[in-house]
């Protein structure tokens, strides 16, 4: 169940390869129709019979159907939602911090089981929130492969990619947000280094200025079949190019993407990353600086043998530990077995 799409995030790509019998409900954004529907849910269902998967991110949900109903409930919560905002130092955003902080601890406490993105996750939100680690259990995020594999069959170059795509030019492949966590300063940097060397191609979701001729920057929205081309034809794909404390519990989307492509990634050691990679599935960025990235970009670039190495690593340590389907797996375990 959630108050967003059934293909969000996570949550969408679990519930869409979850081999057993399940049914999807679109939950109202409105609370008073939310108890509604939980009430309405209640008289159709034996809560011996069902059990509820609320999706991430509706945390918010799990007192509701704990207060007004004797259903199993399962928060696939990947992350807290305070996460999201821990880094934020803005006084007006205060009280959303504390507000994010409450509906964890108020979610976790109360839910039956909590599904996290990682074994490091789960150590962190034991300690954070004072949760007992018997109801915390973790599946990676991994994507919704299905969506791709149709698109597989009609990859688009995006148009900011065809001139100099036609040139037969190598890139390196970054894909994320403008803020500190991405590292996107500092990839801009290290392209300004390399700028005789191999070319950027950047999908962000802010206008940026590239600084330099070897950066094409993509600040719109990129369909399925964009990506599909742009991780295609990638020479190297960039991970979270920074040090903050939060990359060491959690797994980028991009990661699973690079994996299932096999692409050679390029990102700086976590614990979280070595729940699902080992040294030989990447390569790793020890200096978190633009000429430690630009070092590491140019080893992958020149080392053909290492790059070959690193691809054919990623992607069986994501088809034996990271796959949809395995994925899919995982959570029907978790459902089945605490029934």
């Amino acid at each position: 169940m959630s108050t967003l799409d059934p293909n969000y995030s996570r949550s969408g790509a679990i519930f869409a390869s979850d081999p057993g019998a399940k049914v999807f409900i679109k939950f109202p954004s409105e609370r008073l129709k939310q108890v509604r529907k939980i009430l309405e849910l209640k008289r159709k269902h034996n809560p011996n019979d069902a059990c509820i998967v609320l999706m991430s991110p509706n945390h918010i949900l799990v007192p509701f159907f704990r207060v007004l109903s004797r259903f199993q409930v399962i928060l696939d919560a990947g992350w807290p939602l305070s996460d999201s905002t821990q880094n934020i130092t803005k006084r007006g955003l205060k009280p959303k911090q504390i507000l994010n902080r409450l509906i964890d601890k108020v979610s976790f406490t109360l839910a039956n089981q909590v599904v996290l993105e990682s074994k490091n996750q789960i150590a962190s939100v034991e300690e954070r929130f004072e949760i007992s680690g018997a109801k915390l259990f973790w599946i990676f995020t991994g994507f919704n492969e299905l969506e791709f594999s149709k698109a597989k069959e009609n990859p688009e170059i995006p148009a900011e990619c065809r001139y100099e795509y036609d040139k037969g030019k190598q890139f390196v492949f970054f894909r994320g947000k403008s803020n500190s966590e991405s590292g996107l300063d500092l990839v801009l940097s290290a392209a300004r280094l390399l700028k005789n060397d191999v070319n950027f191609v950047l999908a962000t979701n802010t206008t940026i200025v590239p600084g330099s001729p070897n950066v094409i920057v993509i600040n719109r929205f990129v369909s399925i079949e964009e990506l599909v081309w742009l991780y295609t034809h990638s020479t190297l794909v960039l991970g979270q190019i920074s040090n903050m404390e939060r990359l060491n519990r959690t797994l980028p989307h991009k990661l699973f993407e690079a994996a299932y492509f096999s692409k050679c990634y390029v990102s700086p050691p976590s614990p979280a990353l070595f729940e699902l990679l080992n040294e030989d599935s990447f390569i790793s960025v020890s200096t978190i600086t633009p000429v430690g990235l630009s070092e590491s970009i140019k080893k992958g670039l020149l080392d053909e043998e290492l790059r070959s190495q690193c691809e054919k690593n990623i992607n069986q340590n994501y088809l034996e530990n990271a796959s949809q389907l395995f994925l899919g797996a995982r959570m029907r375990e978790i459902i089945e077995t605490k029934k």
